[in-house]
Protein backbone atom coordinates (compact mmCIF):
# COMPACT_ATOMS: atom_id res chain seq x y z
CA UNK A 1 0.00 0.00 0.00
CA UNK A 2 0.94 3.93 -0.08
CA UNK A 3 2.81 5.46 2.33
CA UNK A 4 1.01 7.93 4.80
CA UNK A 5 3.43 11.16 2.92
CA UNK A 6 1.57 9.24 -0.31
CA UNK A 7 -1.72 9.15 0.32
CA UNK A 8 -1.89 12.91 2.23
CA UNK A 9 -0.57 14.34 -1.17
CA UNK A 10 -3.43 12.44 -3.11
CA UNK A 11 -5.81 13.92 -1.04
CA UNK A 12 -4.74 17.35 -0.68
CA UNK A 13 -4.57 17.16 -4.92
CA UNK A 14 -7.52 15.48 -5.32
CA UNK A 15 -9.92 17.14 -2.78
CA UNK A 16 -8.49 20.84 -3.21
CA UNK A 17 -11.26 23.32 -3.51
CA UNK A 18 -12.22 26.98 -2.01
CA UNK A 19 -14.77 26.73 0.97
CA UNK A 20 -18.39 26.02 -0.04
CA UNK A 21 -21.34 28.75 0.72
CA UNK A 22 -24.11 26.99 2.67
CA UNK A 23 -27.02 26.08 0.34
CA UNK A 24 -29.23 28.02 2.68
CA UNK A 25 -27.01 31.29 1.12
CA UNK A 26 -27.19 32.61 5.06
CA UNK A 27 -23.87 33.97 6.02
CA UNK A 28 -22.13 32.35 8.73
CA UNK A 29 -23.23 33.81 12.44
CA UNK A 30 -21.90 30.77 14.59
CA UNK A 31 -18.62 28.81 14.44
CA UNK A 32 -18.10 25.08 16.45
CA UNK A 33 -15.19 26.86 17.41
CA UNK A 34 -12.96 24.79 14.94
CA UNK A 35 -11.42 24.83 11.68
CA UNK A 36 -13.83 22.83 9.17
CA UNK A 37 -10.82 21.46 7.97
CA UNK A 38 -8.80 20.69 10.62
CA UNK A 39 -11.63 19.75 13.10
CA UNK A 40 -11.63 15.84 12.04
CA UNK A 41 -8.47 13.61 12.14
CA UNK A 42 -9.16 10.31 9.84
CA UNK A 43 -10.64 7.95 11.97
CA UNK A 44 -9.03 4.67 11.10
CA UNK A 45 -8.49 0.99 12.33
CA UNK A 46 -4.32 0.20 13.39
CA UNK A 47 -2.71 -2.34 11.26
CA UNK A 48 -2.24 -3.11 7.50
CA UNK A 49 -5.64 -3.04 6.01
CA UNK A 50 -6.09 -1.67 2.70
CA UNK A 51 -8.40 1.26 2.29
CA UNK A 52 -9.89 1.96 -0.86
CA UNK A 53 -11.25 5.32 -0.18
CA UNK A 54 -11.54 8.73 1.49
CA UNK A 55 -15.26 9.40 2.90
CA UNK A 56 -15.75 12.98 3.58
CA UNK A 57 -18.50 13.59 5.74
CA UNK A 58 -19.92 17.62 5.93
CA UNK A 59 -22.92 17.87 8.23
CA UNK A 60 -25.19 21.02 8.33
CA UNK A 61 -27.98 20.19 10.08
CA UNK A 62 -30.32 17.83 12.18
CA UNK A 63 -33.91 17.63 13.03
CA UNK A 64 -35.92 15.98 15.40
CA UNK A 65 -39.87 15.25 15.48
CA UNK A 66 -41.83 17.15 18.25
CA UNK A 67 -43.00 13.84 19.41
CA UNK A 68 -39.45 12.56 19.77
CA UNK A 69 -38.43 15.60 21.72
CA UNK A 70 -41.24 15.75 23.73
CA UNK A 71 -40.22 11.90 24.83
CA UNK A 72 -36.69 12.81 25.34
CA UNK A 73 -37.26 16.61 27.03
CA UNK A 74 -40.87 16.97 28.27
CA UNK A 75 -40.07 20.72 29.83
CA UNK A 76 -39.80 21.74 25.71
CA UNK A 77 -36.82 21.04 22.77
CA UNK A 78 -34.39 24.03 24.11
CA UNK A 79 -33.39 21.06 27.14
CA UNK A 80 -31.88 18.93 24.37
CA UNK A 81 -28.02 19.42 23.17
CA UNK A 82 -27.94 17.48 20.05
CA UNK A 83 -24.90 16.36 18.52
CA UNK A 84 -24.49 13.88 15.25
CA UNK A 85 -21.70 11.38 14.59
CA UNK A 86 -21.22 9.04 11.74
CA UNK A 87 -19.53 5.58 11.62
CA UNK A 88 -18.47 2.89 9.34
CA UNK A 89 -17.30 -0.43 10.64
CA UNK A 90 -15.28 -0.29 13.88
CA UNK A 91 -14.03 3.52 12.63
CA UNK A 92 -16.01 6.74 13.79
CA UNK A 93 -15.62 10.53 13.72
CA UNK A 94 -15.51 12.46 16.73
CA UNK A 95 -19.31 13.68 17.93
CA UNK A 96 -20.00 17.68 16.29
CA UNK A 97 -20.57 19.91 18.81
CA UNK A 98 -23.89 20.55 20.52
CA UNK A 99 -26.35 22.72 19.40
CA UNK A 100 -29.37 23.35 21.71
CA UNK A 101 -33.00 22.77 20.41
CA UNK A 102 -34.70 19.97 17.68
CA UNK A 103 -33.59 21.77 14.76
CA UNK A 104 -30.12 22.60 14.55
CA UNK A 105 -27.35 23.71 12.14
CA UNK A 106 -23.62 23.66 12.08
CA UNK A 107 -22.28 26.29 9.34
CA UNK A 108 -19.52 26.52 8.35
CA UNK A 109 -20.40 22.11 8.22
CA UNK A 110 -18.97 19.75 10.47
CA UNK A 111 -16.38 18.36 8.79
CA UNK A 112 -15.43 14.32 9.53
CA UNK A 113 -13.19 12.31 7.69
CA UNK A 114 -13.56 8.29 7.47
CA UNK A 115 -11.28 5.70 5.54
CA UNK A 116 -13.03 3.41 3.81
CA UNK A 117 -12.41 -0.60 2.70
CA UNK A 118 -14.87 -1.21 0.27
CA UNK A 119 -14.35 -4.61 0.60
CA UNK A 120 -15.31 -5.06 3.97
CA UNK A 121 -19.07 -6.34 4.24
CA UNK A 122 -18.86 -4.41 7.73
CA UNK A 123 -18.27 -1.20 6.39
CA UNK A 124 -21.83 -1.15 3.69
CA UNK A 125 -23.48 1.14 5.38
CA UNK A 126 -22.21 4.38 6.84
CA UNK A 127 -24.16 5.04 9.89
CA UNK A 128 -25.22 8.06 11.41
CA UNK A 129 -26.60 8.66 14.91
CA UNK A 130 -28.08 11.85 16.90
CA UNK A 131 -27.32 12.01 20.23
CA UNK A 132 -29.01 14.46 23.17
CA UNK A 133 -25.79 15.18 25.16
CA UNK A 134 -27.47 16.50 28.00
CA UNK A 135 -25.70 18.12 30.58
CA UNK A 136 -22.05 17.53 31.73
CA UNK A 137 -23.17 15.56 34.54
CA UNK A 138 -25.23 13.31 32.23
CA UNK A 139 -24.08 10.44 30.04
CA UNK A 140 -25.09 11.08 26.02
CA UNK A 141 -28.30 9.13 24.95
CA UNK A 142 -29.20 8.33 21.53
CA UNK A 143 -31.94 10.27 20.38
CA UNK A 144 -31.97 8.83 16.49
CA UNK A 145 -30.37 6.83 14.35
CA UNK A 146 -30.23 5.68 10.37
CA UNK A 147 -27.89 4.27 7.90
CA UNK A 148 -27.23 4.39 4.15
CA UNK A 149 -25.80 2.22 1.54
CA UNK A 150 -22.17 4.11 0.62
CA UNK A 151 -21.46 2.02 -2.16
CA UNK A 152 -24.99 3.34 -4.16
CA UNK A 153 -23.89 7.02 -3.33
CA UNK A 154 -20.01 6.25 -4.34
CA UNK A 155 -21.46 4.96 -7.69
CA UNK A 156 -23.92 7.97 -8.22
CA UNK A 157 -21.42 10.58 -7.47
CA UNK A 158 -18.44 9.47 -9.32
CA UNK A 159 -16.19 11.12 -6.73
CA UNK A 160 -18.28 14.55 -6.67
CA UNK A 161 -19.66 16.12 -3.22
CA UNK A 162 -22.96 14.70 -2.87
CA UNK A 163 -25.96 16.43 -0.45
CA UNK A 164 -27.82 13.60 1.01
CA UNK A 165 -30.31 13.38 3.66
CA UNK A 166 -30.40 10.85 6.24
CA UNK A 167 -34.02 9.64 7.54
CA UNK A 168 -33.47 9.07 11.40
CA UNK A 169 -35.65 6.45 13.48
CA UNK A 170 -36.16 5.70 16.75
CA UNK A 171 -33.69 3.49 18.52
CA UNK A 172 -34.68 -0.01 18.45
CA UNK A 173 -34.22 -2.26 22.18
CA UNK A 174 -33.78 -5.64 22.61
CA UNK A 175 -35.20 -7.58 25.25
CA UNK A 176 -32.11 -7.23 27.65
CA UNK A 177 -32.87 -3.18 26.93
CA UNK A 178 -29.79 -2.45 25.21
CA UNK A 179 -29.92 -0.03 21.87
CA UNK A 180 -30.23 -2.84 18.65
CA UNK A 181 -28.20 -0.62 16.36
CA UNK A 182 -28.92 -1.70 13.52
CA UNK A 183 -26.43 -0.43 10.24
CA UNK A 184 -28.05 -2.73 7.53
CA UNK A 185 -30.36 -0.03 6.37
CA UNK A 186 -32.94 -2.25 6.20
CA UNK A 187 -36.26 0.10 7.14
CA UNK A 188 -37.79 -3.27 8.24
CA UNK A 189 -35.56 -2.79 11.41
CA UNK A 190 -35.77 0.52 12.67
CA UNK A 191 -38.30 1.94 14.91
CA UNK A 192 -40.30 5.01 13.78
CA UNK A 193 -39.02 7.76 11.70
CA UNK A 194 -38.55 10.59 13.90
CA UNK A 195 -35.93 13.26 12.11
CA UNK A 196 -33.08 13.85 9.53
CA UNK A 197 -29.69 14.71 9.34
CA UNK A 198 -28.34 16.70 5.93
CA UNK A 199 -25.11 16.39 4.64
CA UNK A 200 -23.17 16.55 1.96
CA UNK A 201 -20.52 13.35 0.97
CA UNK A 202 -17.51 13.22 -0.73
CA UNK A 203 -15.54 9.97 -1.42
CA UNK A 204 -12.37 9.88 -2.76
CA UNK A 205 -10.67 6.88 -4.42
CA UNK A 206 -7.49 5.54 -2.92
CA UNK A 207 -7.38 2.19 -4.84
CA UNK A 208 -5.24 3.00 -7.44
CA UNK A 209 -2.49 4.40 -4.66
CA UNK A 210 -1.30 0.54 -4.35
CA UNK A 211 -0.18 -0.22 -8.32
Amino acid sequence: GASRAEMDRYIAAKYSRPQAVPSSGRASTEDDGRSSAAASPIASDEGTTCHSGLVIVEISRAELSAERARELRVLGPMFLRLAVTVSLGPSSGQPTEPRRGADVTWDPPCRRQILWNAEDPEQSFLRVELLDIGTLASEPSLAAEGAFDLSEIARAADGSPMPVSVSLHEPVYREDGDEDGQASGDSAEWGPECGEVELQLTIVDMSNMSR
